[in-house]
């Protein structure tokens, strides 16, 4: 990718040339220190570059989202910082409760 030397993770059809089907096909691209730095999911591919450190992770600050070979979206991040202590509920949608069920659902 890029000429960045990557390890891909891909579930769904590949064709002998490459193309991804874009309604089955997933695909995870990690660089060499286990960064997440490309995906495609349903037609859109994601990659993040100019990463930095913040705490003991890294963040991407930059993420450009493509579409059918173009720039769909590009994002950029500006500032970064901990939002401190956070109550257990503060993400929690009531009435959208559900279980994993070893599968890839997202919701």
């Amino acid at each position: 990718m890029d000429g960045l030397k990557t390890v891909r993770v891909l579930s769904g059809y590949e064709s002998p040339d490459g193309g991804l089907d874009p309604e089955h096909a997933r695909g995870y691209w990690f660089d060499d220190s286990g960064k997440l730095v490309k995906t495609y999911y349903l037609g859109m591919e994601t990659r993040w570059s100019q990463f930095e450190k913040f705490g003991d992770v890294e963040i991407a600050r930059q993420i450009n989202v493509l579409r059918n070979g173009g720039v769909a979206m590009l994002i950029h991040v500006t500032e970064i910082e901990s939002l401190g202590d956070v109550p257990a509920g503060t993400f929690e949608l009531p009435g959208h409760e559900w279980t994993r069920a070893f599968t890839d659902e997202v919701r």
